[in-house]
């Protein structure tokens, strides 16, 4: 019976596993999506719609993609909680993203 426990665990995790893969490679393929996209746009349509960002948020961006800070260094730079800066930059890059497509 205690194999049975086992083999259903290993079964469990591995389709997690298989889960948590999955939602990485959506999420780099995304991503590459949206630099190949801003690599085509003009400096002054990345100013503008970086400029509708609110302050904070244009500046984790700025810190992110052109001073090449990690998500732990921009929380330490600007006194904030790392999972703070996470979910900041997380929407406004879909925010940026949006404003850049229309």
């Amino acid at each position: 019976m205690w194999l049975f426990g086992v083999a259903r665990r290993i079964l469990l995790t591995s389709r997690r596993s298989g889960v948590r893969r999955q939602a990485l490679v959506d999420r780099l393929r995304e991503e590459a999506l949206t630099r190949e996209q801003i690599h085509t746009l003009r400096d002054d349509e990345v100013h503008e719609a970086l400029a509708r960002l609110s302050p904070l948020d244009a500046e984790i961006i700025r810190l992110r993609h052109w001073e090449g800070f990690n998500l732990v260094e921009i929380a330490h730079h600007l006194h904030r909680r790392e999972g703070t800066i996470r979910s900041r930059y997380s929407r406004a890059r879909q925010t940026l993203k949006e404003y850049l497509l229309e």
